[in-house]
């Protein structure tokens, strides 16, 4: 019924999770799709079906298929782990709020992960138009968690390539630092050195690859997640810049050391 949306878009920050995750159960939006997730979780079918949009049809064996999913009890915990919002103007017909909404409900050795789009113009009602339900065999983050247990080679390499991108850009640095009153466009060759490009990015829980052309990256590395349960995402580029000033002033090195010819008798 709905995409099955892992990238946790979430509104968690570095710091103050307690507060933040406080502040964001308190969304109008998010206080609605709890409504809806303890509606579905309690069986109550027909509550979930008549907020579901009419666009979807008739949606009622889909909503009792994801409410067999949810053991019988109370949860132990349910956490707001994604919260994102798109608002689109549209012309003569108004604002078009989508938000969604991703939860993690815990019964004892069960977990559950929910996601729910909403969908509503201007102050009108709130549509439910996706809903998925995943059991997971652990919580999030557990299950996203940077560590090297049941990894393979291609992590390993992928942490490989990071450090030697890592000393290649220091070493380009430092050379810069040291030759910047000798070298011609130094400012344009600090910009070259700082960013890398072509980047890879590797899944660290899935360890899925991706690469993204006619991009560059900052320090040409990167480590990223979507609030504190998404999957850790790690990214390295070709140091291109770098590469090319050390060659440049190892030539200049070499050329300025090597001896001129002795002139002929």
């Amino acid at each position: 019924m709905a995409r099955r949306r892992w990238g946790l878009a979430a509104a968690l920050l570095v710091c103050g999770c307690g507060a933040i995750q406080a502040r964001l159960e308190t969304v109008p939006e998010v206080v609605d799709a709890r409504r809806v997730l303890d509606s579905l979780a309690a069986g109550d079918v027909v509550s979930v079906a008549a907020r579901m949009d009419p666009s979807l049809g008739d949606v009622h064996a889909t909503v009792v298929q994801l409410a067999h999913l949810f053991p019988a009890g109370v949860p132990k915990k349910v956490q707001v782990v994604g919260f994102v919002q798109n608002k689109v103007v549209h012309a003569g017909v108004g604002t078009n709020i989508a938000s969604g909404v991703t939860f993690q409900s815990t019964y004892g050795s069960a977990v559950l992960v929910t996601e729910l789009d909403l969908q509503a113009i201007d102050n009108g009602e709130r549509h439910v138009v996706g809903l998925h339900v995943q059991p997971v065999p652990a919580p999030l983050e557990e299950l996203n968690a940077f560590t090297f247990r049941g990894k393979g080679a291609r992590h390993h390499l992928f942490l490989v390539a990071m450090v030697a991108v890592a000393l290649t850009t220091l070493a380009s640095v430092v050379t810069w630092v040291r030759r910047r009153h000798t070298t011609r466009k130094r400012w344009w060759w600090l910009a070259a050195i700082l960013v890398g490009t072509f980047p890879f990015s590797l899944n660290w829980t899935t360890g899925a690859l991706g690469f993204r052309v006619l991009t560059v990256q900052l320090l040409s590395l990167a480590a990223a997640r979507p609030g504190f349960v998404g999957p850790w995402t790690l990214i390295v580029a070709i140091p291109s810049g770098a590469i090319a000033f050390l060659v440049v002033t190892w030539r200049q090195s070499r050329a300025t050391r090597s001896p001129t010819a002795a002139p002929l008798s």
